[in-house]
């Protein structure tokens, strides 16, 4: 005979009283609690994903439009292709 160890022999203790404790009556499913399925976090809607990275692009186009003007505040025509890049860029963001 196989000697078991001793997690072995719990799990098959506990399989075989919950085979004894357990009968298939209507009476038992309706007084215990159905278990509910656990469901991960609802992820952000694809709006409110877009909405956050139009933000973040507007700070970083602030921020970079910004430092360029206080480099060379007399190069208008490059800041001018800068402003227009990010606006291309935030085009082509809002086709996908």
């Amino acid at each position: 005979m196989r000697k078991l160890t001793r997690r072995q022999s719990q799990i098959s203790e506990v399989s075989q009283t919950s085979e004894i404790s357990n009968p298939q009556s209507s009476e038992t499913s309706e007084v215990l609690p159905k278990a509910q399925p656990i469901h991960p976090e609802p992820q952000p809607q694809t709006s409110e994903i877009s909405n956050r990275k139009q933000k973040w692009l507007k700070l970083i186009e602030f921020a970079v439009v910004g430092f360029a003007t206080w480099l060379d505040p007399s190069a208008g025509f490059l800041i001018f292709l800068l402003k227009f890049c990010f606006q291309l860029l935030q085009t082509l963001q809002d086709d996908d």
